[in-house]
């Protein structure tokens, strides 16, 4: 018996520790690549963590001697209670989180932007509240819906390029997404990822009637950047030596006109009402694509002309925690990044900088932003913002406290629930 307590101490110590670590990562981001990797993984599971320590702080009292031990006992009961306040602020802050997405909805679309939408689709198809305290324990089923994989629609020799695509299970005529297209850009450091990123979201509103088409596209040869983001993998045909963040856009827009002139009618897909959405650098992507899409005849139209089909109605974009200044980020990773050096003369670089592509014919954006955001800093959301604010254009930029950088993944967390209840009405919003 004596053993077993002796065990259970080091168990509660040990969880201690590990609680103060993640007590730095939550008010910082993290601080290496491990640390900010951990930030992501954590937040997806903080409702439980609020638990986890409170439990521990429980245990741990039971195995001390009040009578005998009462600083210790104090001491623990302490550091027990403060950490599952700390691992509790993310769920404490969310009314601050869902009092400024309504003020940016308000601001946007109106004091009653809410009664634009029906009630029997409220009612029927979307959350009904922007955050359910049981859903963030006991989650909800992932919606069901068609999905069809490994479609290719591109292949060059070197670089072969795959998407997926999810439609809504039965052709009820009525679902909110009416047929609406989401392009779906996955993120990675521009060197990583694939496909599947943003499964639950994308199930989800399959169900509500979009078609989703999550598409891959040619990746960076940038070894540090592969093992930084490491946990996000990639498809090896993806991978191009001389593929630059140009030939990136250019691959997306290969997928539009294959959209156009073949994937739309496939799927009875309604390419009047299309949105673009990904995160970090699949939301840097998304803005390059939504403000780039009608510049064939702006300043940049070198970079522009001819690059996407030209019968698309994009309605709006949903960059996640998005990159933008491309300048200020080639200067960290090389020019293998646009193929040029940072400090070069080119306009590449302000080319393929959202904000710098912002003007009044642009579509609407609904961004999401953790605050301690240690990959892509929010600052540069907020200069997509300032851009489109100037510009006289609609954006929505959701902030959320203490959360890092994908932490939308498991949606019914607290920052999943507040994002998916403002992202549908959005979408429904943008589709009028």
């Amino acid at each position: 018996m004596r053993i077993v307590k002796i065990v259970l101490r080091i168990f509660c110590i040990a969880i201690f520790i590990f609680g103060f670590y993640l007590t730095y990562i939550l008010f910082t981001g993290g601080f290496d690549s491990f640390s900010m990797l951990i930030a992501v993984i954590v937040q997806q599971i903080l409702v439980y963590q609020i638990f986890i320590f409170l439990a521990t702080t429980i245990l741990f009292l039971k195995l001390i001697n009040k009578e005998r031990r009462r600083k210790i006992y104090y001491a623990v009961a302490i550091t027990g209670l403060s950490l599952t306040i700390i691992m509790s602020l993310p769920l404490i802050v969310t009314p601050i989180s869902i009092s400024n997405a309504n003020s940016e909805f308000i601001a946007a679309y109106g004091e009653n932007w809410e009664a634009q939408i029906p009630e029997e689709v409220k009612k029927n198809y979307f959350l009904t509240s922007p955050f359910a305290f049981g859903a963030a324990f006991l989650g909800w089923p992932l919606a069901e819906c068609l999905v069809e994989k490994d479609i290719e629609y591109y292949n060059d020799g070197e670089i072969r390029l795959l998407f997926d695509v999810y439609m809504p299970k039965e052709p009820t005529p009525n679902l909110p997404g009416n047929r609406s297209i989401i392009i779906m850009i996955h993120g990675g450091g521009w060197a990583t990822g694939d496909r599947g990123q943003g499964l639950p979201i994308m199930k989800y509103l399959a169900a509500q009637g979009y078609i989703i088409f999550d598409i891959q596209y040619g990746l960076i040869d940038i070894p540090e950047l592969k093992e930084y983001f490491a946990l996000a993998g990639y498809d090896e045909h993806n991978v191009g030596e001389n593929v630059t963040v140009v030939d990136q856009v250019q691959h997306i827009g290969n997928f539009t006109k294959k959209l156009s002139s073949e994937y739309a009618s496939t799927y009875n897909a309604n390419l009047n009402s299309v949105f673009i959405m990904g995160g970090s650098a699949g939301g840097h992507l998304t803005g390059v694509v939504g403000f780039g899409y009608n510049e064939g005849e702006g300043i940049y139209a070198e970079y522009f002309n001819n690059t996407f089909a030209n019968n698309l109605t994009i309605k709006a974009i949903v960059p996640l925690y998005p990159a933008n200044s491309m300048r200020e980020v080639a200067e960290g990773l090389g020019e293998k990044l646009l193929g040029v050096p940072y400090n070069s003369s080119s306009n590449v670089f302000e080319a393929f900088t959202p904000s710098e592509l912002v003007d009044a014919n642009d579509p609407p954006a609904l961004i999401f932003q953790g605050m301690s955001d240690t990959f892509v800093r929010p600052y540069m959301s907020a200069e997509i913002e300032t851009a489109m604010d100037a510009a006289g254009v609609k954006c929505c930029r959701i902030l959320f406290p203490f959360a890092g950088h994908a932490n939308e993944m498991v949606l019914n967390n607290p920052h999943g629930q507040v994002w998916l209840y403002y992202l549908e009405r959005f979408l429904y919003l943008n589709q009028l």
